[in-house]
């Protein structure tokens, strides 16, 4: 009987190792190595995550496309200014040195 369990077992993770290897061939890394949308203002990139935050863009996520409106100037977010003041806003509307917390993100109720 234990020989039986053996040979499934073996079976078992051979077929896990031809699943694991046959994934990832496309070229496209699942997971956080993956791509996705990038929004910088009203342009759309494919890029990795680490590649839009070095470009101070708005992830949309892995495996996300650019749409005809992913981008779109009229989504607005929290925009964090000075004293941490919070004030809801486009991307482009939040000029630095306030910091925007991204499209769809919220301001804190008011205490």
């Amino acid at each position: 009987m234990k020989h039986g369990m053996g040979v499934g077992v073996s079976l078992l993770f051979l077929v896990q190792a031809i699943v694991v290897a046959g994934c990832g061939d496309d070229g496209g890394e699942p997971g956080p190595g993956g791509t996705g949308a990038c929004c910088t203002g009203t342009q759309c990139t494919i890029v990795s995550s680490t590649a839009c935050n070095s470009m101070d863009g708005n992830y949309k996520g892995n495996d996300s496309t650019c749409g005809t409106n992913t981008c779109s100037s009229g989504q607005t977010g929290a925009c964090y200014g000075p004293g941490n003041a919070c004030t809801m806003t486009t991307r482009t509307q939040c000029a630095p040195p306030s910091e925007y917390a991204g499209d769809g993100s919220m301001c804190p109720p008011p205490a």
